[in-house]
């Protein structure tokens, strides 16, 4: 029981995080977060093989789960760089790999859709 109750707790941790060749996301590397891009994925090993999208390909690398970041949701609150300026917005949407924010401040006519390479978490 406990062998198959492991086995399920792999495979759920696996597909929940299923990113696909292409995808966006942020990678924990030395304590902070990147946004990154799948290269290649290894189901067997549950490997993911990583670009860092404002680096150099040599810092290429495989990583496993742990280090992939929970993806963002609907109703969190983020920074969205603007013309080399962060601003305070919250996302009220997702679709496709794509956040649809809403900048904290300013009327609906300023929401947009923006990528990862845009955002980030709220510094503290």
């Amino acid at each position: 029981m406990k062998i198959k109750f492991s086995v399920l707790v792999l495979f759920f941790v696996f597909n929940s995080n299923a990113q696909k060749i292409g995808d966006k996301i942020e990678v924990l590397w030395n304590g902070s977060y990147f946004p990154a891009t799948v290269k290649n994925v290894n189901e067997k090993e549950k490997k993911w093989f990583i670009g860092y999208d404002t680096y150099a390909d040599t810092w290429d690398e495989w990583i496993t789960a742990d280090r992939i970041k929970s993806a963002y949701k609907i109703g969190d609150k983020i920074e969205v760089d603007w013309n080399a300026s962060w601003y305070e917005a919250k996302i009220i949407d997702i679709k496709d790999q794509k956040y649809k924010i809403s900048y904290v401040g300013y009327d609906s006519n300023w929401d947009e859709w923006v990528d990862l390479k845009r955002m980030r978490r709220p510094k503290k």
